[in-house]
Protein backbone atom coordinates (compact mmCIF):
# COMPACT_ATOMS: atom_id res chain seq x y z
CA UNK A 1 0.00 0.00 0.00
CA UNK A 2 0.69 3.39 -0.76
CA UNK A 3 0.28 6.97 0.98
CA UNK A 4 1.76 9.04 -1.38
CA UNK A 5 2.81 12.85 -0.81
CA UNK A 6 3.13 15.41 -4.19
CA UNK A 7 5.88 17.98 -3.20
CA UNK A 8 6.56 21.30 -5.22
CA UNK A 9 9.17 23.65 -4.69
CA UNK A 10 9.28 26.59 -6.37
CA UNK A 11 12.16 29.71 -5.87
CA UNK A 12 13.01 33.14 -7.49
CA UNK A 13 16.09 33.13 -9.42
CA UNK A 14 17.68 35.22 -7.01
CA UNK A 15 19.35 31.97 -5.35
CA UNK A 16 22.72 31.34 -6.33
CA UNK A 17 23.36 28.08 -8.68
CA UNK A 18 26.05 25.64 -8.54
CA UNK A 19 28.18 24.30 -12.01
CA UNK A 20 25.29 22.36 -12.91
CA UNK A 21 22.93 25.28 -12.29
CA UNK A 22 21.68 23.36 -9.32
CA UNK A 23 20.59 25.46 -6.07
CA UNK A 24 22.85 24.72 -3.37
CA UNK A 25 19.64 24.37 -1.46
CA UNK A 26 18.24 21.78 -3.53
CA UNK A 27 21.67 19.68 -3.57
CA UNK A 28 20.93 19.90 0.59
CA UNK A 29 17.50 18.82 0.47
CA UNK A 30 17.89 15.80 -1.82
CA UNK A 31 20.54 14.81 0.52
CA UNK A 32 18.36 14.68 3.14
CA UNK A 33 15.59 13.25 1.41
CA UNK A 34 18.02 10.89 -0.12
CA UNK A 35 19.34 9.90 3.23
CA UNK A 36 15.73 9.10 4.40
CA UNK A 37 15.16 6.52 1.78
CA UNK A 38 12.70 8.80 -0.06
CA UNK A 39 14.29 9.55 -3.64
CA UNK A 40 15.10 13.15 -4.68
CA UNK A 41 13.10 16.39 -6.30
CA UNK A 42 13.44 16.36 -10.13
CA UNK A 43 13.87 19.74 -11.92
CA UNK A 44 10.69 20.60 -13.54
CA UNK A 45 11.88 23.66 -15.60
CA UNK A 46 13.13 21.71 -18.86
CA UNK A 47 9.54 20.14 -19.35
CA UNK A 48 7.44 23.66 -19.42
CA UNK A 49 6.00 24.45 -21.93
CA UNK A 50 6.01 27.89 -23.82
CA UNK A 51 8.05 29.92 -26.08
CA UNK A 52 10.54 30.50 -23.27
CA UNK A 53 12.72 29.64 -20.58
CA UNK A 54 11.05 29.69 -16.85
CA UNK A 55 12.57 32.28 -15.02
CA UNK A 56 12.41 30.64 -11.42
CA UNK A 57 13.05 27.31 -10.15
CA UNK A 58 10.82 24.32 -10.03
CA UNK A 59 11.19 20.93 -8.17
CA UNK A 60 9.15 18.09 -7.90
CA UNK A 61 8.53 14.79 -6.64
CA UNK A 62 6.07 12.03 -5.66
CA UNK A 63 7.28 10.14 -2.42
CA UNK A 64 5.79 7.71 -0.39
CA UNK A 65 4.89 7.75 3.19
CA UNK A 66 6.48 11.06 3.67
CA UNK A 67 6.98 12.58 7.04
CA UNK A 68 6.41 16.49 6.10
CA UNK A 69 7.15 18.07 9.58
CA UNK A 70 10.33 16.76 8.93
CA UNK A 71 10.22 17.49 5.24
CA UNK A 72 9.43 21.14 6.38
CA UNK A 73 12.20 21.45 8.87
CA UNK A 74 14.85 19.93 6.50
CA UNK A 75 13.35 22.79 3.79
CA UNK A 76 13.73 25.34 6.43
CA UNK A 77 17.19 24.51 7.44
CA UNK A 78 18.96 25.14 3.98
CA UNK A 79 20.74 28.12 3.57
CA UNK A 80 18.01 29.85 0.84
CA UNK A 81 19.17 33.07 -0.20
CA UNK A 82 16.28 34.88 -0.44
CA UNK A 83 13.53 32.52 1.49
CA UNK A 84 10.66 34.65 1.76
CA UNK A 85 10.56 33.69 -2.15
CA UNK A 86 10.44 30.23 -1.24
CA UNK A 87 7.36 28.31 -1.95
CA UNK A 88 6.64 24.57 -1.04
CA UNK A 89 3.02 23.14 -2.47
CA UNK A 90 2.45 19.93 -0.35
CA UNK A 91 -0.42 17.47 -1.84
CA UNK A 92 -0.89 14.49 0.64
CA UNK A 93 -2.81 11.18 -0.33
CA UNK A 94 -6.80 11.74 -0.98
CA UNK A 95 -6.38 15.67 -0.74
CA UNK A 96 -7.77 17.32 -3.67
CA UNK A 97 -5.70 20.62 -3.68
CA UNK A 98 -2.37 21.54 -2.75
CA UNK A 99 -1.46 23.38 0.96
CA UNK A 100 1.25 26.40 0.33
CA UNK A 101 4.48 26.50 3.08
CA UNK A 102 6.80 29.49 2.90
CA UNK A 103 10.20 28.47 4.02
CA UNK A 104 11.46 32.21 5.30
CA UNK A 105 8.58 32.23 7.81
CA UNK A 106 6.62 29.39 9.38
CA UNK A 107 3.13 30.40 6.85
CA UNK A 108 0.61 28.16 5.56
CA UNK A 109 -1.31 29.20 3.09
CA UNK A 110 -4.34 26.81 2.28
Amino acid sequence: MSVVTNILVTFSVGENYDDEHVAPPIIGINQWLEAEGYGALNDLVPHAGGRKCMECGVYGGAFNYLNTPAFMDAMRAQAWNDPKNVRVLVQGQNEDHFSVYTVGAVMLID
